[in-house]
């Protein structure tokens, strides 16, 4: 079992970090320290937000030790944590946590950015002493959703069309709708024939530093004169070249929000470019007008 002393939170140890070391004293005390992560960001959102310290055994410890301190302090060496480790759980156990949240206490405020030094202090049964010092810094920044939105016409998107004998694309669908697109259908003998259809694209910024979360589609408009109730389907692409089918815009003239999916692989990458893709379209008589398309995306930045 390890026994953790947690000063101010709790976290979980990766990968070790090297630090200085002072000893003094015949024989080298045997336990050394690691520190990970060396940059940390305290803002609890699952990033680097925990300080981790461990404290172990180089070789077998015959004896257990008199005293282990622990302390972090800031840049103009005032001490802003400071424990004492359980040397008999250490004896037992060979190992101890020590960890920080860069947090005052359990609140959410935090301490000032800037480097701190961590210091493990270790004096054993025979007054032997070994203190091992790391800097680190605390950094404030964090993941941020932030929002991406265009609108455009609806023809402008277009990159691929299809109809049915008994299907027809009209632009624009009204004559005061600059750049809308018209969905008809129409009955006909083969209902399969009755349909129109768009794929539709549109591309993102080009940012490393953003990370793509989530895209839903709006669409402005509502049924073609004289077909009341028409409504329009319309499907996401995934980047697996399969759609997400089965939504739908009502009928009423207005902007329809559309569903928003928080799955990354709505978002394809051409060229290097990041787009999304949708199609939209009517069938079994109905007929439907688009005036635009609003694309709105969240991603998350690290500042």
């Amino acid at each position: 079992m390890v026994v953790a002393l947690i000063a101010l939170g709790m976290g979980v140890l990766t990968a070790p970090a090297p630090a200085s070391v002072e000893d003094r004293g015949l024989l080298q005390v045997p336990v050394e320290m690691s520190v990970d992560p060396l940059v940390f960001y305290p803002a609890h959102d699952d990033y680097l937000d925990y300080l981790a310290v461990r404290l172990y055994e180089s070789r077998d410890i015959d004896e257990t030790m008199r005293s282990i301190d622990f302390t972090i302090t800031n840049e103009a060496g005032a001490v802003v944590v400071a424990e004492r480790g359980n040397t008999t759980q250490f004896y037992l156990n060979d190992e101890l946590h020590f960890g920080w949240t860069g947090h005052y206490g359990y609140t959410d405020r935090l301490y000032p950015e800037g480097t701190y030094t961590i210091t493990l202090t270790v004096v054993d049964r025979n007054n032997r002493r070994k203190v091992m010092t790391q800097d680190v810094r605390l950094d404030p920044a964090r993941w941020r959703t932030k929002t991406w939105r265009r609108t455009v016409n609806a023809a402008a998107t277009v990159i691929d069309r299809d109809r049915g004998k008994c299907g027809a694309l009209k632009r624009p669908a009204r004559p005061t709708w600059s750049g809308s697109l018209g969905y008809r259908s129409r009955s006909c003998a083969r209902r399969r024939e009755s349909y129109a259809a768009t794929a539709n694209a549109i591309y993102f910024p080009r940012d490393p530093n953003w990370k793509w979360a989530s895209v839903r589609l709006d669409i402005f408009g509502g049924s073609a004169r004289g077909h009341r109730g028409s409504e329009i389907g319309y499907a996401y692409l995934t980047d697996e070249g399969k759609w997400l089918t089965g939504m739908t815009a009502g009928s009423r003239v207005r902007l329809h929000r559309g569903h928003e999916q928080y799955k990354r692989h709505f978002l394809g990458v051409a060229d290097g470019k990041p787009h999304f893709i949708w199609s939209a379209g009517v069938g079994g008589g109905a007929s439907y007008d688009v005036k635009s398309f609003t694309v709105v995306a969240t991603y998350r930045v690290f500042s």
